[in-house]
């Protein structure tokens, strides 16, 4: 078999400055700012819900969901030099 490499530990990143974006996303901002009207890269949904809906909890499981992945969470700016997270 293969020798198994060590790979380097992932470490956390400062949030005190805007980050710079990953190749994968410079890629999206790239092809939006050619086509800023595009939804190309939205993807639309739409539920049905049947019964009673508690808003409580659905704002609950929300606030979890967004706490839990930061892409979630994440907005891109033009910056003077260039684009950040």
């Amino acid at each position: 078999g293969a020798a198994a490499q060590a790979l380097p530990a992932i470490g956390a990143v400062s949030r005190q400055a805007p980050l710079e974006l990953s190749f994968a996303q410079q890629r999206l901002w790239f092809l939006a700012q050619l086509d800023k009207d595009s939804a190309r890269y939205h993807v639309p949904l739409g539920w049905r819900l049947r019964g009673r809906l508690d808003r409580a909890a659905w704002r609950r499981s929300l606030d979890q969901l967004y706490a839990r992945h930061e892409a979630l969470r994440s907005v891109f700016v033009d910056a003077e030099e260039g684009p950040r997270v």
